[in-house]
C-alpha cells in the first residue's frame, strides 16, 4: 500500500505509521511508501480523481521514486 501526501511539513514513512499508530490504526492499513507530492489530481468539482492519483502513484513506482 502506498500514501501520495501533500504537506507544508517535511514528512517521511516514519512520522505517517507513528501518527496512524498513535490514532489506532490497525498496522495493516499503514502505507509501506510515501511520496510527498505538490498536490493531488482532482476532477472538474474538486474531489479526488482516484483513478489518476492510482496512474500516479503507479509511475512513481514506474520511475523508481518509489519501492513498491
Amino acid at each position: 500500500m502506498a500514501a501520495l501526501l501533500v504537506t507544508l511539513a517535511p514528512l517521511d514513512l516514519a512520522g505517517v505509521q507513528r501518527g496512524l499508530e498513535a490514532a489506532g490504526f490497525p498496522k495493516a492499513k499503514w502505507p509501506e511508501v510515501v511520496h510527498v507530492v505538490p498536490d493531488l489530481p482532482q476532477n472538474r468539482v474538486g474531489k479526488l480523481n482516484r483513478s489518476e492519483a492510482v496512474a500516479l502513484a503507479a509511475r512513481l513506482v514506474a520511475d523508481g521514486a518509489v519501492s513498491p
